[in-house]
């Protein structure tokens, strides 16, 4: 339920969507989605990741783009209508989500958009809860807030940031827009 709000939320947000890359989409629920709607959808994900969503989606992978690597060291160049980082975020430092979301302008198509779904501190009642889970289980990892958000987009050079609260979970969905020109 949660992921098809999300994709609406998107496709409302940004319009024609005629390419994405789920990056860390896991087995690729969200690609899928996208893909069922004729987007061409790309996921990506680690190597022994990229090998179980194969298996997980079965013929529908025929329908989707695969590339296997990880996005804290290079990301495909695109350019994508939609970039989306589905519960990501809070794996990694601040530093290192700043320097994404940088290199990350430059994979969205101009008017593509981004979007960032995962708790953000002080909106998601679950936050402070999630904060201690990745205490516990990441190196640098946390909950995020909205400012946090905000500004790494708005120094990468996004604009027309939003951030929604999801009627489907206790998670909040960001999003922005790069620049027609």
């Amino acid at each position: 339920e949660v992921l098809d709000e999300i994709v609406e939320r998107c496709l409302a947000y940004a319009g024609a969507i005629g390419t994405m890359i789920d990056v860390g989409g896991a087995v690729g629920h969200l690609a899928r989605l996208f893909s069922r709607r004729g987007v061409e959808a790309t996921l990506f994900d680690k190597d022994d990741v990229i090998l179980l969503a194969r298996e997980f989606l079965g013929a529908e992978a025929g329908d989707m783009a695969f590339v296997a690597g990880d996005y804290t060291e290079w990301l495909p160049s695109g350019p994508f209508d939609l970039v989306y980082f589905g519960n990501v975020h809070h794996i990694y430092s601040p530093e290192t989500n700043a320097r994404v979301t940088r290199e990350v302008f430059g994979v969205v198509a101009p008017g593509g958009a981004i979007a960032i779904q995962d708790y953000v501190w002080g909106r998601s009642a679950e936050a402070a809860m999630f904060a201690v889970n990745m205490l516990r289980s990441t190196v640098d990892g946390g909950v995020w807030t909205e400012e946090q958000h905000r500004r790494w987009l708005s120094d990468a050079g996004f604009v027309d940031i939003e951030v929604v609260d999801l009627e489907t979970a206790p998670a909040q969905l960001i999003v922005a827009r790069r620049p027609q020109v």
